[in-house]
């Protein structure tokens, strides 16, 4: 294991449905990273077939701009996850991903958890819940977010 204790995991949105064994069984193929402010997890364009799980600190989700800047749009929190589109089918990602401040995160590769497949399908099962509660949470979050928009556009505010 990587010196990360269960609890931490469990606790994240993506131990929701493990057992204390499966989540020892998860940490064995896992890796820890560490960001230091600022520094990119990954890049708009890029692929990674890396789930990555925030245990500590904060990532912000950004969009560059024209100008070679950049522009915050979500900052993910402790317990949340990122990159599930590349790790699922190797989707680039379209935004890119800095920390805000030091963070950790857990890092799981696709290879070695397509090959839990063999050995333990259950935990593969219930990390693929979670990736899909979490996105199905996103797109309902940026739904209502459109919806905001859309009253605020139409000035459906003013009347």
């Amino acid at each position: 294991m990587n010196g990360l204790s269960c609890n931490t995991l469990l606790n994240a949105t993506i131990g929701k449905d493990l057992s204390s064994d499966d989540c020892a069984i998860l940490l064995s193929i896992a890796q820890i990273k560490h960001l230091e402010d600022k520094e990119i997890l990954f890049s708009a364009g890029s692929c990674t077939q890396t789930l990555f799980v925030i245990l500590s600190g904060k990532i912000d989700v950004t969009k560059d701009t024209l100008l070679g800047e950049w522009m915050s749009i979500d900052t993910l929190h402790e317990g949340d996850m990122a990159g599930e589109m590349g790790f699922i089918d190797g989707t680039e990602h379209a935004l890119t991903l800095r920390a805000h401040g030091a963070s950790s995160l857990l890092c799981i590769e696709k290879e070695p958890f397509e090959a839990l497949l063999l050995t333990h399908p259950h935990v593969v099962y219930h990390i693929m819940r979670a990736i899909t509660r979490a996105t199905h949470r996103a797109l309902r979050h940026m739904n209502e977010q459109y919806i905001e928009l859309n009253k605020f556009i139409t000035n459906q505010y003013m009347g």
